[in-house]
């Protein structure tokens, strides 16, 4: 097979063998140590009606070696299309801060056939094999969403963290406009109390024949910085373009948008976070709850951990809470609510909360009524999705904090 762009580079990766004929690596250039080779995540593979086939997954930093490394925190997503036409395209997108060389192997020679460097500059790397010779082609993205395109639609989106809210369109030629779905990898926290989301959205198969939770076509990393940034990134990794929509924190109206396209496949949305979107809430639940043994009735709760992690204690805090079907337009429960708390959050103290909702508040009512008092969605209340972030918090003196 003719290589072209085999470079000599430091450490070389064991890599991983994705299939019987194909071997893919990574090396991260890291701060702390160096050259470091980063791990392998499959997330899953699917054929098509055509017969193509899709392998997608990330490689991510050890956690073993870095503070920051984590299997919830990608570094470079990966999309392999086997071509029914015999072609194969090995799709990388750098989702990370430093340099991060790319490796790829067809035929298994014990040696690698092609290596790219990806870097916040060049994103996007596709190596591809074709009738015995391998090329590589490398792309600079900026983030920016290209110019020209019109974003007149309004996606039902998704709820994330943090009151973080995502939405996509596909413009298929079989179809037209569908709205893609969103799949939710996981999430994580650094060491530093960085919070970080990942996932894709992919076509509706019952809208496509090549629609598969198996198929991504759009990458989404997001990240929660400790320092108070938060960024939406968004990797078009299909070939028709794809509206990409964000709503930070959510009032329903979509505040950032743009059209990914193949020759411009990045695109991020930048958002300063509030004081009290700073803190660190985990382990959201909601129940319904019965208080009392002998009566057959159930009022609303829900709990959490919350850390906090500015540098006054905190008195109070106000939320905004929505109890929804996921991907619906109109929720079961949505309301807001302000708890002060009994000898206060000092900074760096995490405190577990388990509230029962005033239930003639807005949320409160509705959610005992449309959902704890309705045996089946009651029965069923882990298809729900509860969101709640804080939009306010208060200091010792119960002044706001800004």
């Amino acid at each position: 097979m003719l290589a072209v762009s085999n470079i000599a580079y430091g450490l070389t990766p064991a890599g991983i063998n994705v299939t019987t004929d194909l071997k893919i690596g990574a090396v991260i250039h890291s701060e702390e140590k160096g050259e470091i080779e980063a791990l392998w995540y499959k997330g899953g593979e699917d054929q098509t009606a055509r017969g193509d086939k899709v392998v997608w997954g990330f490689f991510y930093a050890n956690p073993q070696e870095v503070s920051w490394g984590n299997i919830n925190n990608p570094e470079v997503y990966v999309k392999i299309w086997f071509d029914a036409s015999g072609r194969v395209d090995v799709n990388f997108f750098h989702v990370s801060v430093p340099s991060i060389e790319v490796y790829s192997d067809y035929t298994l020679d014990n040696k690698y056939d092609l290596v790219s460097t990806t870097t916040l500059e060049n994103r996007y790397v596709r190596q591809y094999y074709e009738k015995d010779v391998a090329k590589a082609d490398q792309q600079k993205e900026d983030g920016i969403a290209k110019a020209g395109y019109s974003q007149k639609n309004s996606p039902i989106g998704y709820y994330s963290i943090n009151g973080a809210k995502l939405g996509a369109i596909i413009k298929t030629e079989e179809k037209g406009i569908i709205e893609a779905l969103w799949h939710n990898g996981g999430s994580d926290i650094t060491q530093r109390g960085d919070q970080v989301v990942w996932g894709f959205f992919y076509a509706n198969p019952k809208d496509v024949s090549w629609g598969s939770q198996n198929n991504p076509e759009v990458f989404v990393k997001l990240w929660f910085d400790a320092n108070g940034m938060v960024y939406m990134n968004y990797f078009h990794v299909s070939a028709p373009d794809i509206e990409v929509y964000s709503d930070f924190p959510t009032d329903r109206v979509y505040d950032e948008y743009g059209t990914a396209i193949q020759s411009d496949r990045y695109i991020r949305h930048d958002f300063t976070n509030t004081p009290a979107g700073k803190l660190l809430v985990t382990g959201l639940t909601f129940k319904c709850y019965k208080p009392y043994s002998l009566l057959d009735v159930y009022e609303p709760s829900f709990s959490f951990n919350l850390k906090n992690t500015l540098d006054k204690t905190i008195s109070k805090f106000d939320m905004h809470l929505i109890l929804l079907t996921p991907h619906t337009e109109v929720p079961w429960a949505e309301g807001d609510g302000t708890y002060s708390i009994a000898g206060g959050l000092v900074s760096g103290q995490t405190k577990a909360f388990g509230l029962a909702p005033n239930v003639y508040s807005d949320f409160g009512k509705s959610a005992k009524s449309n959902v704890c008092d309705d045996l089946s969605l009651r029965n069923n209340i882990n298809s729900l999705q509860f969101v709640m972030f804080l939009t306010d918090v208060y200091d010792a003196n119960s002044k706001a904090i800004e």
